[in-house]
């Protein structure tokens, strides 16, 4: 699994790293990938008359991350900018792989239309008294 973020949670009930524990219990390893740098800030405009913009601090919280990828057996990376973020990915590429299958679902997708149809037929037969 790949995480990029700052570090920081701001919503959910579960915990990052009680969430981590739970990846390793099941064996998925968590590469993590913090984005940002220590004094990244985030400027918008606040609604109203005058056009007055705020700025909020938004460091990146990199020991979180780096405690997933511990946990989990995954691996921690930096990116503070695109080329870093590219050199991330180039990495990471030679690390995880992805299997491509083919399956036929035709049976399934036919057996399902045919309980539609039952349905809609049964349902018919029972409020108009009739198969429609």
């Amino acid at each position: 699994m790949l995480l990029l973020s700052d570090g920081l949670q701001n919503t959910g009930k579960l915990k990052a790293l009680d969430g981590a524990a739970e990846a390793r219990k099941v064996g998925v390893p968590v590469y993590t990938v913090s984005l940002g740098t220590p004094k990244g800030s985030v400027v918008q405009k606040v609604p109203g008359p005058g056009g007055v913009t705020k700025k909020t601090a938004v460091p990146v919280k990199s020991a979180e991350l780096q405690g997933i990828a511990r946990t989990t057996g995954g691996r921690f990376f930096a990116a503070t900018s695109a080329d870093e973020l590219k050199q991330v990915y180039k990495d990471l590429g030679h690390r995880l792989a992805t299997e491509h299958k083919r399956r036929e679902i035709t049976a399934w997708t036919t057996g399902g239309a045919l309980g539609f149809i039952l349905a809609g037929a049964l349902l018919s037969g029972l409020w108009f008294r009739r198969l429609v």
